[in-house]
């Protein structure tokens, strides 16, 4: 029953709420003279393809960067344009039968193609094929149009095309507040979990409100030590100083992360190294490190878990291409495991030419960094020109 009233409160209250707010939206438009009852289908279509998905993106818009603008830029874009276009003549129902099973391959030979180097070719056909239907698209769709052009009510073509627009448009500000109120509800359960008496104060909670108030976005991810203090604070001062603390650190990271993306930026192509003895151009640096420690992991476990002392030779194909951590799914990640189960390496050349590798030469925790222009000569030991756990400067960030 507690799951039932938890599950009931975190989606199917906010979604009844953003149903009653899209009638009320519709019910404006009906007032205002933008929408007829001939559009309840298209209302209905709209709701069960877009606004559904708008609705489940409220988590998302709590804690990535300029959602919102992007929803926009997708609902005006020429993409909506040219659908709305092609949705306005149909065609003969062989012309139907035929396009839907070409389009369809065409599309999942350019989808594989791109997540296979070898596959290129197929995938270079595939777009062509592509276009060329699109083109034929485009001048059938203008032909039939020509042909029926007479028949068209414009006021109703007009607001059918607008429909979808102005609907999404109003939904973002309901979108807004459940980010809000997700965001505000999940940094409430962390403080109240780290309160001794299990409670949440309402110091804490106004604590939270004063700080961030509707910057809901900013406490994406206030937890942990911040939580623990504020839960923990004596008086209004501490929790309030506790909560801006957390905002003062949040943006140190994004500012380092700021400066990160702009040294990136500067140093491409730049060759040589710095006062640190690191890789100027660092490129896929991070994102090749995060990948190769998080294999390391896995095969840690692994061997201790699953296979009986031996690390696994397919572990790439298991986890591809989710673990590859920021870098394409063609990850170009190259993994040797001995013989005997007992050793190990990955190895992966970025974008720069610059060659990591980490690997083990004996049973877990065993861990060997390298980092040169060339791969390793071979699994780890002397050859690695390091020791077991030993980082060169271009493993630090």
């Amino acid at each position: 029953l507690w799951r039932v009233l938890v599950t009931a409160r975190v989606f199917v209250l906010p979604l009844v709420f953003y149903m009653l707010w899209v009638v009320g939206v519709v019910l404006a438009g009906r007032a205002a003279g933008i929408w007829e009852l001939s559009l309840l289908k298209d209302t209905a279509a709209w709701f069960v393809v877009a606004g559904v998905v708008l609705f489940f993106s409220f988590v998302k818009a709590g804690s990535e960067a300029g959602f919102f603008r992007r929803t926009l830029g997708r609902t005006v874009r020429l993409a909506a344009f040219l659908e709305f276009y092609l949705n306005l003549a149909v065609f003969d129902l062989w012309i139907e039968l035929l396009l839907q099973p070409l389009l369809l391959f065409a599309s999942l030979v350019s989808l594989i193609g791109s997540r296979d180097p070898k596959a290129q070719p197929a995938r270079r056909f595939a777009d062509g094929l592509l276009a060329l239907l699109g083109i034929g698209l485009l001048l059938g769709t203008a032909f039939e149009l020509s042909q029926i052009w007479g028949t068209l009510d414009a006021r109703e073509t007009l607001l059918s095309f607008a429909l979808p627009i102005w609907l999404t448009l109003s939904g973002l500000p309901v979108i807004w507040l459940l980010s809000a109120y997700a965001n505000y509800q999940s940094a409430f359960l962390r403080v109240k979990w780290m309160s001794p008496d299990k409670r949440l104060s309402w110091r804490s909670r106004l604590a939270m409100w004063r700080t961030f108030h509707v910057r809901h976005r900013q406490m994406h991810g206030f937890g942990g030590l911040w939580a623990k203090q504020l839960a923990e604070a004596p008086n209004w001062s501490t929790a309030c100083g506790a909560v801006e603390d957390f905002l003062a650190d949040r943006r140190g990271q994004e500012e380092q992360e700021r400066r990160r993306h702009e040294a990136l930026v500067r140093n491409a192509g730049v060759e040589g190294t710095d006062a640190e003895g690191r890789q100027r151009d660092r490129r896929e640096f991070a994102e090749t490190i995060d990948a190769l420690e998080w294999l390391h992991t896995c095969q840690m476990g692994w061997y201790r878990n699953r296979t009986k002392g031996r690390y696994p030779a397919d572990l790439l194909k298991i986890f591809q291409p989710g673990f590859t951590r920021g870098l394409p799914d063609d990850h170009g990640i190259e993994m040797r495991v001995r013989r005997d189960g007992k050793a190990w390496y990955a190895w992966r050349q970025t974008v720069t030419g610059w060659v990591f590798a980490i690997g083990a030469a004996g049973p877990p925790p065993n861990q060997w960094f390298w980092d040169g222009p060339k791969p390793p000569p071979g699994f780890p030991g002397r050859s690695w020109m390091s020791r077991p756990f030993e980082r060169g400067p271009n493993w630090e960030d």
